[in-house]
């Protein structure tokens, strides 16, 4: 188990707060925005050292959650991303996957974006969330793409693609 201490303080005090964790290598001040500001965590092998620190200078101890970054990155492929009836997106790219899925759903545009490929993988909830409006702001203002700024690529080329647009 890995342990934090954490403290906030006036970005006034980072100096000081530099020499007291001098030569930490588990140490971190970071400037909160604003600039007012400065987060200071030292992170801790024993919840005990944690909370020495806690006794000293106040602030909060927390404990940090190991996980295996490699083993959560294998996985399974993910299902195709479903837009109402008008699109699939999906990080397929070999031809007969795709020739499948354009059997699966003949009426939809498919739109592939393997994630290696893209700058976020499309599977956060709010990719979905913003296709559907896109979907129907691009109906009702007569099929022109507008960048509405959503933040996922997906999202902005999905609305293209479904009405003729080449990337």
């Amino acid at each position: 188990m890995t342990w934090s201490w954490n403290k906030l303080s006036a970005a006034k005090w980072e100096d000081a707060w530099s020499e007291r964790i001098a030569g930490n290598p588990n140490a971190v001040i970071t400037k909160i925005k604003g600039g007012k500001t400065v987060r200071i965590t030292v992170y801790c092998d024993d919840e005990e050292d944690a909370l020495a620190l806690k006794k000293y200078f106040g602030g909060t101890v927390r404990e940090i959650k190991t996980q295996d970054w490699v083993a959560t990155q294998k996985r399974e492929k993910r299902p195709p991303l479903k837009i109402r009836d008008a699109l699939v997106i999906t990080e397929q790219s070999s031809p007969e996957n795709l020739a499948a899925l354009r059997k699966q759903f003949p009426s939809r545009c498919i739109l592939s974006v393997p994630a290696e490929m893209a700058f976020g993988t499309g599977d956060h909830a709010t990719t979905s969330t913003c296709q559907i409006p896109q979907k129907n702001i691009m109906e009702h203002d007569g099929h022109r793409l507008r960048n509405r700024r959503v933040g996922y690529g997906g999202a902005e080329a999905g609305g293209g693609a479904r009405h003729g647009f080449r990337f």
